[in-house]
C-alpha cells in the first residue's frame, strides 16, 4: 500500500487530554512495534524522561468489533483482530468507547488516518473505508492507550 492511496490526517497530540485510546491498523505485519519510538515521534512524549507511556486497554473485553489475539503477547499493548460486517460498525464502536486516533502502518512508518477528536463520523467512515473497504472487515492491528504523566 502506498502513502498516496488514501488521505492522512494532520495530527498533533494535546497533552492536556492526559490519555488517548489508539488503534493501529496493521496492513504489513507489525510484529516489532517499538512503543517508545512511536511515542517520541508521533506524540512527542519521551518515556525515558517519564513523560508518559503506552498501556494495554483495561476494557478490551467490552469491545465487540475488536478482539484480542490471545496467541500473540505484547507488553503495554495488545495485538487485536478487527472483524465487522461494515466499516460503520467499527466507527460506531470507536466513538462509543471514546477512541482518540486510528493509525495505519506503511513502510515501517505510521500515518494518522482518523482523529476522533477533530473529525466528523462521516469523515472517519470515508477514511477507514479507503483502507478497509465497506463490507466484511477482517484485519489485524494494535490497541493501546497513550497515557501522559
Amino acid at each position: 500500500m502506498k502513502k498516496n492511496d488514501f488521505k492522512s490526517v494532520q495530527f498533533e497530540f494535546d497533552k492536556d487530554r492526559r490519555s488517548s485510546l489508539v488503534l493501529i491498523i496493521d496492513k504489513e505485519g507489525i510484529d516489532d512495534f517499538d512503543s517508545s519510538k512511536f511515542l517520541k515521534k508521533y506524540y512527542l512524549i519521551n518515556p525515558s524522561k517519564e513523560e508518559g507511556e503506552i498501556q494495554s486497554y483495561s476494557y478490551l473485553q467490552s469491545l465487540t468489533t475488536i478482539k484480542k489475539i490471545k496467541a500473540k503477547f505484547a507488553f503495554g499493548f495488545d495485538f487485536v483482530k478487527l472483524k465487522a460486517l461494515g466499516v460503520s460498525q467499527i466507527v460506531n464502536e470507536l466513538f462509543d468507547k471514546n477512541f482518540g486516533e486510528v493509525w495505519i502502518s506503511i513502510n515501517n512508518k505510521y500515518l494518522c488516518i482518523a482523529n476522533l477528536n477533530t473529525q466528523t463520523e462521516e469523515e472517519i467512515i470515508d477514511s477507514l473505508s479507503q483502507i478497509l473497504g465497506d463490507k466484511k472487515i477482517d484485519t489485524e492491528g494494535l490497541l493501546f492507550e497513550v497515557v501522559v504523566f
